[in-house]
């Protein structure tokens, strides 16, 4: 999560290397599992705390506590995202949900979301559609196995969660 604020929590010392390279920041204390270092970080540093992934000063909150505080207390301070020209292009100016600076439009959609996309009815509602996707995917499991092919559990598992989107938004597989 970016911080726009002055005030930063924890922090652990930066790479120290006989040459300053601001490009490294704190990403050295990040191992091939990440969570797990954070996590480390976390039992030295408290269940908040920052870290600079390169130039970019980022927070870290490690506990359902901290994670809350950050996401339903201070929403708006940490809402905004930093405005990437890339995305911009790809989202026709940062004009979808998760891109779209905190504003009137995002707090309309995030509504919407809440009310019609992730209330406890539509997810009722749509069921069925995640159970019958799920009681094929071991079948169609089972079948290439008998037949003696490869399988790629990754590659069924990504095909298992497009059906369930498409079959909730347009009806077909």
């Amino acid at each position: 999560m970016l911080l726009h604020s002055t005030s930063l929590p924890a922090q652990p010392p930066p790479f120290r290397v006989p040459i300053h390279l601001p490009i490294i920041g704190t990403f050295h204390l990040l191992t091939a599992v990440p969570h797990q270092s954070l996590y480390r970080l976390s039992l030295r540093l408290g269940p908040i705390f920052s870290l600079c992934l390169g130039t970019v000063p980022c927070i870290v909150a490690s506990s359902a506590a901290a994670a809350r505080e950050f996401l339903k207390v201070h929403d708006t301070s940490f809402s905004n995202r930093p405005i990437i020209k890339a995305v911009s292009i790809l989202t026709y100016g940062s004009s979808n949900f998760s891109f779209a600076p905190y504003g009137g439009f995002w707090r309309f959609t995030k509504r919407l979301n809440m009310l019609e996309l992730f209330s406890n009815r539509t997810l009722d509602q749509f069921r069925p559609i995640r159970q019958d996707e799920l009681w094929q995917l071991p079948e169609e499991l089972y079948a290439r196995a008998k037949e003696g092919a490869v399988v790629d559990v990754g590659a069924a598992m990504t095909r298992m969660t497009n059906n369930v989107t498409s079959r909730m938004a347009v009806s077909r597989r």
